[in-house]
């Protein structure tokens, strides 16, 4: 909506160059939104992304505690067997 154009055609009278001031600023306003919303939505999309990496470092210490907690238990047990399966004197 707004142009260099070299000046080969341009308002003259009061009226047109108001006209073309009000199209100018309006153009220049639309690429603006239009350059927002895109900047918005790759931000957006590396938020997300960024969510999706903190909770899957939240679900992993969750699922090491919980390997944790079975190792031990796992080892408790293998100890009772042992002792169990150990003859008495």
């Amino acid at each position: 909506m707004a142009t260099v154009a070299y000046g080969d055609y341009f308002p003259v009278t009061f009226w047109g160059r108001v006209v073309a001031m009000v199209l100018m600023t309006v153009g220049v306003g639309i690429f603006g939104v239009l350059a927002r919303y895109l900047s918005a939505t790759f931000v957006a999309a590396d938020k997300v992304e960024q969510a999706d990496i903190d909770l899957a470092r939240d679900d992993l210490a969750a699922v090491k505690g919980a390997l944790a907690t079975t190792q031990a238990e796992l080892a408790a047990t293998k100890a009772l067997l042992e002792e169990r399966d150990r003859p008495h004197r």
